[in-house]
């Protein structure tokens, strides 16, 4: 929350001072580029932080489908969910290590593994990754067998990440 708001001031600030800039310089001293640096000012801390976001995203998502593997090799092995999550912040999954941590230590507070789930596919706001939680949201609620559909999710990820990547490259052609 604290980062966000973080965010918010910069944003907030960067467009303020691109729009004082921009004003002085067009109509003070009457220099157009002046107000064009204004707008870029203005404009370019917002871009950078929605391009960093982007960037985080897309690290977890690739490193997301590891994560649902190794939790099915730990049921396989007879651990539940919440178990497998602790086992599995030891391992390196890239930037999405350190939500595995936060996971696992809500996990050992006692917060229930649903709404642990929950709130990660919530900080993370991607689709891909928030339906495939909600899946193993319902799938641990009505039991069954859990590491098939954590396998085939892993599975799902891992096409959805390559069909993304491979759209992201044919698109690029175009540019």
């Amino acid at each position: 929350m604290r980062k966000r708001n973080y965010n918010m001031y910069i944003i907030i600030g960067s467009i303020a001072s691109g729009i004082i800039l921009g004003l002085i310089g067009f109509f003070i001293l009457n220099l157009s580029e002046l107000a064009i640096a204004g707008i870029a000012i203005a404009v370019a801390p917002y871009l950078i932080i929605k391009m960093r976001e982007q960037a985080w995203i897309t690290e977890i998502e690739d490193q997301f489908p590891e994560f649902l593997r190794a939790l099915a090799d730990s049921q396989a092995a007879g651990m539940t969910l919440p178990q497998a999550i602790k086992m599995a912040q030891d391992d390196d999954y890239g930037r999405l290590s350190d939500e595995i941590k936060i996971m696992a230590s809500k996990i050992s507070w006692g917060v229930p593994f649903d709404e642990v789930l929950t709130s990660f596919a919530d900080k993370v706001k991607s689709e891909n990754v928030q339906g495939t939680v909600s899946l193993i949201v319902i799938a641990h609620h009505a039991g069954g067998n859990i590491i098939k559909i954590l396998e085939s999710a892993a599975e799902s990820a891992r096409m959805m990440r390559g069909l993304a990547k491979e759209q992201a490259s044919k698109l690029g052609q175009y540019t």
